[in-house]
């Protein structure tokens, strides 16, 4: 009986195992590829490569609505998740209210984006 072949994709050059989620896409064909030097990742639809080139550009088309915030993020989840978790979470509310939507202080730029 022979061992099982070992998929090595997960695998970075120096031999260090990625995280889950973060393997470096090699397979091209019929997907959606950077652009940028030396990155080659690739994606399953035009949206997520959009939001990746952004990561190259530095462009954070979306921000925190909330008075003397300055955050910004090139993903709109992240934007969502921080407008959740530092400011309607130190909200107050009525027993039985719930939050309000974080998507109401959500500032999209959507020419950037």
């Amino acid at each position: 009986m022979q061992p099982a072949a070992t998929d090595y994709s997960a695998f970075q050059e120096n031999g260090e195992e990625e995280a889950h989620g973060e393997q470096k896409a090699i397979e091209v064909s019929g997907k959606f590829t950077c652009s940028e030097t030396g990155c080659g990742k690739s994606f399953h639809n035009s949206t997520n490569l959009k939001r990746h080139s952004r990561q190259h550009s530095g462009v954070k088309p979306f921000a925190c609505a909330f008075v003397s915030c300055n955050f910004t993020s090139f993903d709109k989840s992240n934007t969502v998740r921080h407008i959740r978790h530092v400011h309607l979470k130190a909200m107050p509310l009525e027993e039985g209210q719930e939050p309000p939507d974080p998507s109401v202080y959500l500032i999209a730029n959507h020419e950037q984006a």
